[in-house]
C-alpha cells in the first residue's frame, strides 16, 4: 500500500496535475505528496486544490518552487475552507505577494487542521505580514509558520509581534532575512518575554537590538550573523542557566 508520492524534478506540468488530481479525488491511501520544483502553474494549482476539496487522506502537499503564484494561493484558500485533513502545506518559492496571503490568511481563520504553513522565499511585504497577523490572533490550530526571505521590514514584524501576544499555539516561526532592523527586533524581543513561540532570525543585527532580544532569549531559539564577541559572551551566560535553549550561530 502507497502512503507517500515522490514527483520532485519531474517536469510535471499542468496537464500532469490535472491527472494527479483526478488520482488524488479517487484515492483513499497517500497522506504525503511532493511536487517540489515542478511546472506546475497557476492551472495545475487549481487542479490539485480541487481534489484537495474530495480528498479525506492526504496531510502533507509540498509544492516548493512550482510557480502557483497569487491565483494558485487563492485556489488553495478556497479549498482549505472545506478541507478536514491536510496538516502540512508547503508553498515555498512561488511568487506569492501580499494578495495571495490575503486569501490564504482569511480561508485559514476557518480552518482546524492545518498546523504547518511554509510561505519562505516568497515576494510578501507588510501588508502580508498584517494579513497573518490577523489569522495568528484568531487560529489555534499552526503550530510553524515559515516566512524566511520575503519583506515584511520592521512594520510587518511589529504586526505579527503583537499578534504573537495574543497567539497561544503558535511554537515556531522563522522571520529570516526579512530585512528586519533594530526596530523590528525590539517588537519580537518583547512579545516572546510573554510567548513560547521559538523565534527563528538571521538577521545582521546590531549589539543594541540583540539586547532586547537577550531578555526574551529563555523562550526563543535564535540565529543571527555579525554578533560581536561582546554580545556573545552575553548570550554565553545566559545559557549557563537555561539548559532547553540552544542557539546557532
Amino acid at each position: 500500500e502507497v502512503v507517500s508520492l515522490n514527483l520532485d524534478w519531474n517536469k510535471v506540468s499542468e496537464q500532469g496535475a490535472q491527472y494527479l488530481g483526478e488520482f488524488l479525488q479517487a484515492n483513499t491511501t497517500i497522506e504525503t505528496l511532493s511536487l517540489n520544483v515542478n511546472e506546475i502553474g497557476e492551472q495545475g494549482g487549481q487542479y490539485l486544490a480541487q481534489a484537495l476539496e474530495h480528498n479525506n487522506t492526504l496531510t502533507t502537499l509540498s509544492l516548493d518552487s512550482s510557480r502557483i503564484k497569487d491565483q494558485g494561493a487563492k485556489y488553495f484558500a478556497e479549498a482549505l475552507q472545506k478541507n478536514k485533513k491536510l496538516q502540512k502545506l508547503n508553498l515555498q518559492a512561488n511568487m506569492i505577494t501580499d494578495e495571495g496571503v490575503q486569501y490564504l490568511s482569511d480561508a485559514l481563520q476557518n480552518n482546524s487542521t492545518l498546523m504547518y504553513l511554509y510561505l519562505h522565499y516568497n515576494e510578501i511585504g507588510e501588508e502580508g505580514a498584517k494579513s497573518l497577523s490577523q489569522l495568528l490572533e484568531k487560529n489555534g490550530t499552526l503550530l510553524e509558520l515559515n516566512l524566511c526571505g520575503n519583506s515584511i521590514g520592521d512594520k510587518g514584524a511589529q504586526y505579527l509581534a503583537q499578534a504573537l501576544e495574543k497567539n497561544e499555539t503558535l511554537t515556531k516561526m522563522d522571520l529570516g532575512s526579512n530585512g528586519i532592523s533594530d526596530e523590528g527586533a525590539k517588537h519580537i524581543a518583547k512579545c516572546l518575554q510573554n510567548n513560547k513561540v521559538t523565534h527563528s532570525s538571521s538577521h545582521q543585527l546590531y549589539d543594541e537590538s540583540l539586547r532586547y532580544i537577550i531578555q526574551a532569549l529563555e523562550s526563543m531559539g535564535l540565529y543571527i550573523n555579525e554578533i560581536s564577541a561582546e554580545t556573545i559572551e552575553e548570550i554565553k551566560e545566559i545559557l549557563k542557566t537555561n539548559e532547553k535553549l540552544t542557539i546557532t550561530w
